[in-house]
C-alpha cells in the first residue's frame, strides 16, 4: 500500500483506482445455449476478441434477480413521434459490434441479471480496497470518493448500452464521498458533472482557497465539498444552475457505414492488404445527428442533436430547428423520460427557447467555442 509509508511521514497521498466492471455488460450474448439469432458469428471463448460472450458458469454470474422489474418503457418504439432518429441509428450502429436482439423480456432480463452481477463483481474489489484500508488503520483518515463514468440504458426505451441518447439510465451516475469527520449515509438531489470532481478532490484537501486556485489553474468546475456538512438540506441549484453534458463518438454515426467495415473485417476470404484497400474507399455519412449537447436544470432537460459537420449553436427558432432534432422533458411530472414536449414545437416553442438560451450560455462558460474543430474532418 503506498499510502502507509506517505501517512506515517504525516504526507497526505492520493490514490486512483480504476475498475473495469460493470462494463462488461456491452459483450453479453442473450441467445439461449444453441440460439444464433443475436449473434451468428463465434462467441467469444478465450477472453481475446470482442465478440459477445454468455455469463460466466460460477456463482456469482448464475444468479439471477427475477424480482427486478423490468423497465416499464422497455418496448417504446423508436418510431415515437419526436423520437430523434439518432437513437435507432446508434442501436443499429451497434449491432455490428455486438448483434442486435428482439425486444424480448427475457432478452432483457439475462442483460439486467448480467449487468447487476457485473456490479456486484466490481464490488468484491471495492470490499478488498477497504478491507485493506482497515487493515492498515487508514480508514479514519482517508476520504473514498466513488464515482463512474456512465450508466447502462439497460432495456430503457428498448436500448442498451450507451450512445446518442440523454436518459437518465445512461448519464445520471453515483457520486458517493464517504468522509470520516462526517455522518454517512446521507442522500443529496444537488446537481453536479463530472468538471466538478477536480475541483472538488482539491477542495477536500483543506488547502487556503488562494493555493486551490493555484493548483486548479483555469480548470472549469464547481467545488461542492461543503456540501458534506448538511447534504440533504440543499436545494438541487446549490451547486450549479445546470449540468452540461455533450456526446459525439465517430464509431455510432453511420450505420450502414460500420456494419459494411466490420462485415470486411471478419471476411476470412479476404487478405489483410486486400480489407485495407476496401475500406479506405468507405466513408462515413456524418450528415446523420448523431453529435448531442444536453442541459439538465434539474426541472427540464433539453438536448440538441446535430450533424457532426454541422456543430451550431443556434440563438435563433429558424436555426434551432434547422440545424438540430430537439428533446425536452419535464423531469417533474415525467421522470422516467417518456414524453417528448418538444414533439409539439409550436406549443412548448418558449420554454424550448429558454432552455436553448440556457444551453448556448453554458456551452460557452464551460467549453468555449463549440465548432467541432477537434474532430478532425468533422469541423468547419
Amino acid at each position: 500500500m503506498q499510502g502507509q509509508p506517505l501517512n506515517d511521514q504525516h504526507k497526505p497521498w492520493f490514490l486512483a483506482v480504476n475498475l473495469v466492471n460493470p462494463h462488461d455488460v456491452m459483450f453479453i450474448d442473450t441467445d439461449k445455449e444453441g440460439e444464433k439469432i443475436q449473434w451468428r458469428g463465434e462467441l467469444d471463448q478465450d477472453d481475446n476478441t470482442l465478440a459477445p460472450t454468455q455469463p460466466p458458469e460460477n456463482e456469482l454470474y448464475q444468479a439471477s434477480w427475477p424480482n427486478y422489474p423490468l423497465p416499464a418503457n422497455r418496448h417504446q418504439s423508436f418510431n415515437e413521434q419526436g423520437r430523434p432518429p439518432a437513437h435507432l441509428e446508434y442501436q443499429t450502429a451497434r449491432a455490428a459490434l455486438e448483434g442486435q436482439f428482439p425486444d424480448e423480456d427475457r432478452r432483457w432480463r439475462k442483460l439486467l441479471d448480467y449487468y447487476f452481477n457485473c456490479i456486484r463483481d466490481c464490488d468484491t474489489h471495492l470490499d478488498r480496497i477497504l478491507n485493506e484500508l482497515d487493515a492498515l488503520k487508514l480508514t479514519d483518515k482517508t476520504i473514498v470518493v466513488f464515482t463512474a463514468d456512465h450508466g447502462e440504458l439497460g432495456g430503457s426505451h428498448q436500448m442498451h448500452g450507451k450512445g446518442a441518447s440523454v436518459y437518465k439510465e445512461q448519464i445520471h451516475v453515483p457520486m458517493i464521498i464517504s468522509h470520516p469527520a462526517y455522518p454517512g449515509n446521507k442522500k443529496c438531489q444537488a446537481l453536479t458533472c463530472h468538471l466538478d470532481i477536480a475541483p472538488t478532490l482539491v477542495g477536500l484537501t483543506g488547502l487556503p482557497e488562494e493555493k486551490q486556485h493555484q493548483a486548479l489553474g483555469n480548470r472549469k468546475g464547481v467545488n461542492f465539498s461543503g456540501l458534506l456538512k448538511n447534504p440533504e438540506g440543499v436545494a438541487v441549484n446549490a451547486v450549479r444552475n445546470a449540468s452540461l453534458y455533450c456526446y459525439g463518438m465517430i464509431l455510432y454515426t453511420d450505420a450502414h457505414y460500420l456494419h459494411r467495415v466490420i462485415a470486411l473485417q471478419r471476411d476470412k476470404q479476404k487478405t489483410v492488404a486486400q480489407i485495407k484497400q476496401e475500406i479506405s474507399h468507405l466513408h462515413p455519412d456524418f450528415s446523420h445527428r448523431s453529435g448531442t449537447r444536453m442541459i439538465n436544470d434539474g426541472r427540464y432537460k433539453f438536448a440538441r442533436y446535430f450533424s457532426l459537420r454541422e456543430h451550431n449553436t443556434p440563438e435563433t427558432w429558424e436555426d434551432l430547428i434547422k440545424y438540430n432534432d430537439l428533446e425536452l422533458y419535464d423531469l417533474k411530472n415525467d421522470p422516467d423520460e417518456n414524453h417528448n414536449l418538444a414533439a409539439d414545437k409550436q406549443k412548448y416553442q418558449d420554454l424550448i427557447l429558454t432552455m436553448n438560451e440556457k444551453l448556448n450560455k453554458i456551452i460557452k462558460d464551460e467549453i468555449g467555442v463549440d465548432d467541432g474543430s477537434f474532430y478532425a474532418g468533422c469541423g468547419p
